[in-house]
């Protein structure tokens, strides 16, 4: 649990979300697939959506996704080819874009995440019942929208 001094002097429920939330982020969702590192659990899962019968996407597009430098995306990429479960080929359309696809084995792993990713959310959610669910919903999403107000308006007035 995280030291609540550092919160003195913040209003009670702040040192609590504060805690909340850094507790949260320690959760390592990605060890459920212990197979891949959480960079590759995420591009195969981008790579695999269960509402598409195609596994590619153009690595500018991936990378951008992602949120990530194009020099880590590079070695990502190598380590996924290494491991057989993605290739990369020049866009036809275009030579100067390179295209990502997920091999059979890369689409099966993808599969198999997910499906863990899903059963892992319906053993938490069976042990918080439904209309608590929503409440959590609900005031979340107003915590998090004053929030973000407040910091933009803090940031605009700081100028």
């Amino acid at each position: 649990m995280t030291d609540m001094n550092a919160f003195k002097g913040m209003p009670r429920q702040a040192g609590k979300i504060m805690n909340l939330m850094m507790r949260m982020k320690k959760i390592q969702f990605c060890e459920i697939c212990p197979e891949l590192n959480p960079t590759e659990v995420m591009v195969l899962l981008h790579l695999c959506p269960p509402d598409r019968d195609w596994h590619w996407m153009p690595l500018c597009d991936l990378t951008a996704h992602l949120n990530m430098l194009p020099a880590s995306m590079s070695r990502v990429m190598k380590s996924m080819e290494d491991q057989g479960l993605i290739f990369r080929t020049i866009d036809p359309n275009s030579r100067r874009n390179i295209i990502v696809e997920a091999t059979d084995q890369g689409v099966e792993l993808a599969k198999i995440c997910r499906k863990r990713f899903r059963d892992y959310w319906e053993d938490v959610a069976r042990r918080i019942p439904e209309e608590d669910w929503d409440s959590l919903l609900r005031i979340l999403t107003e915590c998090t929208d004053s929030m973000e107000t407040v910091l933009k308006e803090y940031t605009e007035n700081s100028d």
